[in-house]
C-alpha cells in the first residue's frame, strides 16, 4: 500500500481514488518504499528519482509503472502541502495587512487629533492677535486723549515757570539799581587791598 488512507496529508479526498492507486501499485509488484521515501521531499528529487528508474533498462516495466503511481500519488500530496503553504502564507499576510490597517487607523487618529489640536491652536492665536491689536488701538486712543488733556496744564506750568524767573530777574535789577554808589569799592580801596595781598604773599614766601 502506498497511500495511508487516514493520512490528512496525502491530497485526496476520497477512499475510492487512494484504494485505486495502492492497486496498481501492488498489481505492479511495488510497495510503499518508493512513497515513504520521497514524500517528505520536494517534486524535483521525486521526478529525478522517477527518470533514473525509468531510463533504467534493467529495471522491469511493472516496476516502472509502480513507482509512476507512487509519483503521482507524492505529486498530489505535494500539491496539498503548496497549497498549505499558500493558505498559511495568505493567512500571515492577511493577518499583517490587518495590522497595518489598524496602525494606519491609529496614525490616521493622531494625525487628525494633531490637525485639530493645531487648528485650535491657530484659532486661539489669532484671538490672541485681535485682543493685543484692540489693546494697542485702546492704548493709542487713551494715550493722545492723555496728551491732549496735560497739553494745557504743561504749557500753563512752562508759563508759570517763566513768569516767576522773570520776577527773579526783575528783582535783581531793581536791588542794582537801588543800590548806592558808597557800597561799591573806591579804586583807593582797590590800591590798597592789592597792596596787602601781595605784601602777605611776600611775608608767606
Amino acid at each position: 500500500m502506498a497511500v495511508d488512507f487516514g493520512d490528512q496529508a496525502s491530497g485526496f479526498r476520497h477512499n475510492e481514488v487512494i484504494r485505486f492507486i495502492n492497486n496498481e501499485v501492488l498489481m505492479n509488484g511495488g510497495g510503499p518504499d518508493f512513497y515513504v521515501a520521497f514524500r517528505s521531499k520536494p517534486w524535483s528529487e521525486v521526478e529525478d528519482r522517477l527518470r533514473v528508474i525509468v531510463a533504467d533498462p534493467q529495471v522491469p516495466h511493472s516496476i516502472k509503472r509502480a513507482c509512476a503511481w507512487s509519483a503521482l500519488a507524492l505529486s498530489v500530496r505535494l500539491g496539498a502541502r503548496q497549497r498549505e503553504q499558500q493558505v498559511s502564507q495568505i493567512r500571515r499576510l492577511q493577518e499583517q495587512l490587518e495590522e497595518r490597517e489598524v496602525a494606519s487607523w491609529a496614525l490616521a487618529s493622531e494625525l487628525q487629533r494633531l490637525r485639530d489640536e493645531r487648528e485650535e491652536v491657530v484659532t486661539q492665536l489669532r484671538f490672541t492677535q485681535a485682543a493685543l491689536q484692540q489693546a494697542l488701538n485702546e492704548y493709542d486712543v487713551l494715550r493722545g486723549q492723555l496728551l491732549q488733556s496735560a497739553w494745557p496744564l504743561r504749557v500753563e506750568a512752562l508759563t508759570q515757570d517763566k513768569v516767576t524767573n522773570f520776577r527773579k530777574v526783575s528783582k535783581n535789577w531793581k536791588y542794582s539799581e537801588e543800590k548806592p554808589m558808597s557800597s561799591y569799592p573806591s579804586l583807593d580801596q582797590k590800591v590798597t587791598y592789592s597792596f596787602h595781598r601781595k605784601f602777605e604773599t611776600k611775608i608767606m614766601i
